[in-house]
């Protein structure tokens, strides 16, 4: 996908306002046809591609979706995780949880990727003051592991 321009949040918001100040996305690909719109670009019109890439996007929900127990005392978690460094291959790829954790660079790399995705999170939610005691402890954490995880 192309980097989302200034024209194209236009068009988002028009599509927006035309439907009571709610964007839904079969709005935007209704839109997004025409191909003198910049949102046209966004998308994948060749069918038997974009039909591929969905049938991967579906694989990828359902290895999501894979739970494992690591310990019989705990929690189910995701049995299965994407790595950037995986991610930036063609295929892309998911390693096992359990394989990720017993690397000491992979654990690294995860551990810097979880604590990029809570600012994604800290970042959507910021305006939420309900939250600041969630952000406040996120910050000692990164602070914590920046010191090489030494309190």
């Amino acid at each position: 996908m192309r980097k989302i321009t200034d024209g194209m949040i236009d068009e988002l918001e028009r599509i927006r306002a035309s439907h009571n100040g709610i964007l839904y996305a079969c709005d935007v690909v209704e839109y997004a046809i025409q191909p003198e719109t910049e949102l046209h670009s966004c998308f994948t019109w060749d069918d038997e591609k974009a039909a591929s890439e969905y049938r991967l996007e579906e694989a990828r929900r359902i290895i999501r979706i894979v739970v494992t127990v690591i310990d019989q005392d705990k929690e189910a978690i995701r049995a299965y995780v994407s790595l950037r460094a995986d991610r930036g291959l063609e295929e892309g790829g998911y390693r096992t949880l359990v394989d990720v954790l017993g690397n000491e660079e992979m654990r690294a790399r995860l551990l810097i990727e979880a604590l990029d995705d809570l600012k994604t999170w800290e970042n959507k939610y910021r305006a939420l003051e309900e939250l600041s005691a969630i952000f406040d402890v996120a910050e000692q954490a990164r602070k914590i592991i920046e010191q090489g995880g030494r309190k």
